[in-house]
């Protein structure tokens, strides 16, 4: 059998908001997941053992126990697998930076060692499998535009009208260089007395074709807390914000990286030249995915 490619993109969340907590302390959240051309890459072949190496800008911030190795685990418990695998990851996603990488890698894990062990699970089903491994795995499974419900179990793919224009707007990320853990923004919010948000369903409706307009008045509930935990989130918003063609910029996830939505491409990729050379960070230029895997 040839070796099994599998792409992990990168996620952004273009909204995000907290709409509830269950009993059992996850929250409930409500948002559109947008996936771009930045991505890590799987390589999978048969080996008698499980084996994972990893290279790549972002292989030294890995520990052993990372999402890949869980899902690989995951999946050959569902299947009785006694086979195991050689998985070489490739990682230019920067880790703990609210883009899902770790989530994607796990997802394309799953794909391509369901290839590799003839499983023939489906997708929806191993989105069910991926849920016990990571909020953002269902989702990544796809890799598609998504609304997001629930604990990340709740999937609406590819909504109308956001499917529609998301592919239109150049995206520039910035990342200052820190990490951001998501349980310590998780309980500022929860400390700061920010009430719960509403499910936003006017945002998946309508024909507009200006993504940036009809999230305008939307925004990341987490902004805050992780700026309160790490001033350099709103020092590159306010940075980004400034840059000549930016319709919007946001946080995405739980931070630190943030994003511009751009009016073209050239002034994105002249912002994110102007951002890495002026303060050193870490950016990214290019399009969002208007298609699946």
């Amino acid at each position: 059998m040839p070796d099994i490619v599998e792409l992990a993109p990168a996620k952004v969340n273009l909204t995000l908001s907290i709409t509830g907590r269950r009993p059992d302390g996850y929250h409930l959240l409500d948002s559109l997941f947008v996936y771009v051309d930045l991505y890590d890459r799987l390589v999978i072949k048969p080996h008698p053992t499980l084996r994972l190496t990893v290279e790549g800008a972002f292989a030294t911030a890995l520990d052993d126990d990372n999402l890949v190795v869980r899902a690989a685990r995951v999946l050959q418990a569902k299947g009785a697998q006694s086979a195991g695998a050689s998985i070489h990851l490739w990682k230019d996603i920067p880790v703990a930076a609210g883009l899902g990488g770790g989530s994607a890698d796990a997802a394309a894990a799953l794909r391509g060692l369901n290839k590799l062990w003839r499983m023939g699970l489906s997708l929806a089903e191993l989105a069910d499998i991926g849920a016990a491994i990571g909020a953002d795995v269902p989702a990544a499974v796809y890799s598609q535009t998504t609304r997001v419900r629930g604990i990340g179990e709740q999937l609406d793919l590819g909504p109308a009208s956001a499917a529609q224009t998301a592919a239109r707007h150049p995206i520039v990320l910035v990342n200052p260089g820190v990490g951001v853990a998501t349980q310590q923004v998780f309980q500022r919010w929860r400390q700061s007395g920010i009430a719960f948000g509403v499910a936003e369903d006017r945002l998946y409706s309508g024909s507009d074709h200006r993504l940036s307009q009809k999230i305008s008045i939307y925004s990341n509930m987490l902004s805050i807390p992780a700026q309160e935990l790490c001033p350099a989130i709103g020092d590159v918003l306010q940075a980004l914000s400034a840059e000549p063609g930016c319709d919007l910029s946001r946080m995405s996830g739980s931070g630190a990286t943030c994003f511009g939505l751009f009016s073209s491409t050239e002034s994105a990729t002249r912002a994110a030249a102007q951002l890495r050379d002026k303060y050193g960070w870490w950016t990214w230029a290019g399009k969002i995915r208007d298609s699946k895997l």
